[in-house]
């Protein structure tokens, strides 16, 4: 999922109606529920000890505190739905930086490649 819809406006940019915002979170947090309401936990698991990992690419540890701050309510809502969809308190917040965060964004393409275009395999990710 794409966090960036529901990010607000970098600094410069023109700030979009309150509205157009809060339905691009709204359509991120459905998607995010979505996505965790069909995950295949193992049956040992059964939920309750599910954590939820959240990988934030360089563009987050470049934020100000104070727009990092901005983001809390993001986080929050992160966390309900964690906890409303697996019943499990755990979202924990990654930063990744370099390799790591070159490795996630691969995986992330080829696991999206292989749910929804069928491609067994991606030869590059670009």
């Amino acid at each position: 999922l794409d966090l960036g819809g529901a990010l607000p406006p970098a600094e410069g940019e023109d700030p979009e109606p309150a509205g157009a915002v809060l339905e691009r979170r709204g359509d991120f947090f459905r998607a995010f529920a979505e996505c965790l309401a069909g995950a295949d936990l193992p049956a040992s698991a059964g939920g309750a000890n599910a954590e939820v990992i959240v990988g934030l690419h360089e563009w987050y540890g470049g934020l100000p505190e104070d727009q990092r701050a901005d983001l809390d309510g993001i986080w929050d809502e992160l966390r309900r739905c964690t906890q409303e969809q697996l019943g499990a308190d755990g979202l924990t917040k990654l930063p990744l930086a370099g390799p790591d965060a070159a490795g996630h964004t691969y995986s992330a393409a080829a696991y999206v490649a292989g749910r929804r275009l069928g491609v067994a395999e991606l030869d590059c990710a670009l």
